[in-house]
């Protein structure tokens, strides 16, 4: 892949109603985040993700969190 090419991935999330709020959780890469709504917990986990994969690309990092066991 060239450098700033696209990637696509398909990602499984759990969303559970815990208390008085959504969660939303991405297991393969251990991310979540939370919301008032459905919608507003997967916006924010979306938000997480991004993050987290801005961080990888920082440290070089993101084939090593690709590739962590379940």
């Amino acid at each position: 892949m060239k450098p700033g090419g696209a990637w696509k991935l398909t990602l499984e999330i759990e969303t559970t109603w815990e208390g008085r709020t959504w969660v939303a959780t991405c297991h393969a890469l251990n991310v979540s985040s939370h919301g008032s709504t459905k919608k507003e917990s997967h916006e924010m986990l979306r938000e997480a993700l991004e993050g987290f994969f801005e961080d990888c690309i920082e440290h070089g990092t993101p084939w090593a969190a690709l590739s962590k066991p379940a």
